[in-house]
């Protein structure tokens, strides 16, 4: 009976959440009697199901009648267009909100302009909008969600008015920058991160197929949730100012090797994980914490040199689990028992090497090939006279 219950109430409280009060024109809007506002809406209880309501070119009024009442048309709400067909849009200046994914995965729509009135931009805004280029965040604009741009492929320029006081977009930087923390809030493909920034911010970077490389300056000291993930990403540098790397910050990308600088002190869970492409791991004499499958599924990996004395500290046994069996762990001599000896560090990796004794073979090696250098050519000199 509580099960039946609970279903009659799941499939109501749906429906409330997607019905619409009033169709007009063509658009779906959720009145407000009280506040005599409107709320644009979809007309799908489901918007991940059915047939698309909206497309081509849509004009949001300022206000709409009905019943013989005046509504002002304040917010598009979340889910509004989700995943539609829409090429293009104008949105009135009394649009105070805009709602979480309401135009989120329009691959059609080319471009979009944000009106004055608008004071916050929620979660997922405008993902996936594959085919937007610019974006300007005007002056009001107090509030944007995580992942706002995300996957936005074509994007390649955004702007905060100069007299926004929240966020700012200082010294061209073609980024969204949080004032107050100097933290990137979202960015694209040609995005420059200015000294003063501190934080690469959740999602800011995520799903950007076409940023191949960035330089992160001295000043960064934290690495966010996603920053990265998904993106084209196949060079970066991480400074010596970096702290923190936050859980999936470069998950998926196409990243050859990396360096993990003595100052990291805490590697979330899967933050390099699922980087076919990476061959290379440097991990620095100092660095903290490594959490669980920080590093899984790095399915090409050859080669992981950490030159710390003291056994990274791991949470988890899965840091390195999924395909990289076959990679050489390098370790100073010294501390080699210490490695093969640990739980996680010798399931991982069958072969534990000293970084000494390679540099010893590398140096003999080049020792043994001069050598033959020049007798070879003593010998070629030899006969030249002789002749």
């Amino acid at each position: 009976m509580k099960r039946v219950v609970f279903l009659f109430y799941l499939l109501v409280f749906c429906k409330v959440v997607w019905a619409y009060d009033a169709q007009i024109n063509g658009i779906f809007y959720n009145l407000n009697s009280s506040s005599k506002t409107a709320i644009v809406t979809n007309e799908k209880d489901d918007v991940f199901n059915g047939p698309d309501i909206y497309a081509g070119t849509i004009m949001i009024p300022k206000a709409i009648l009905y019943n013989g009442k005046s509504f002002e048309v304040t917010e598009i709400g979340k889910y509004a267009f989700y995943g539609s067909k829409i090429t293009s849009i104008s949105l009135p200046n009394s649009i105070i909100s805009i709602g979480e994914r309401a135009f989120f995965g329009c691959e059609k729509l080319n471009s979009i302009v944000i009106p004055e009135s608008v004071t916050n931009i929620d979660i997922y805004a405008f993902a996936e909008c594959v085919r937007i280029s610019n974006i300007l965040i005007p002056k009001n604009v107090v509030s944007i969600g995580e992942g706002v741009f995300t996957s936005c492929d074509d994007l390649e320029s955004i702007e905060v008015v100069n007299d926004n006081t929240k966020y700012d977009s200082r010294n061209n930087c073609n980024a969204i920058v949080e004032t107050q923390t100097n933290t990137i809030i979202a960015g694209c493909k040609n995005s420059i991160i200015p000294n003063s920034i501190e934080v690469i911010g959740m999602q800011s970077f995520a799903g950007c197929k076409k940023l191949s490389s960035i330089q992160l300056p001295n000043t960064v000291s934290n690495i966010g949730e996603c920053a990265f993930a998904e993106s084209g990403l196949n060079y970066i540098k991480i400074p010596s100012s970096v702290i923190f790397i936050g859980s999936a910050a470069f998950q998926n990308t196409h990243l050859k090797e990396i360096t993990i600088p003595k100052s990291v002190k805490t590697i979330e869970s899967v933050a390099f994980s699922g980087n076919d492409s990476l061959t290379t791991i440097y991990l620095e004499d100092g660095v903290g914490v490594i959490n669980s499958n920080a590093f899984v599924s790095c399915r090409n990996l050859k080669d992981v040199y950490c030159y710390s004395e003291d056994v990274p500290l791991t949470k988890g046994d899965g840091i390195f689990e999924g395909y990289c069996q076959d990679a050489i762990l390098h370790v100073p001599q010294k501390v080699i028992d210490k490695y093969k000896s640990d739980v996680v560090w010798n399931r991982h990796f069958k072969k534990i090497v000293s970084i000494e004794n390679e540099g010893k073979s590398n140096f003999l090696f080049w020792i043994i090939t001069f050598a033959f250098i020049f007798l070879f050519l003593g010998i070629k000199s030899k006969i030249k006279i002789k002749k």
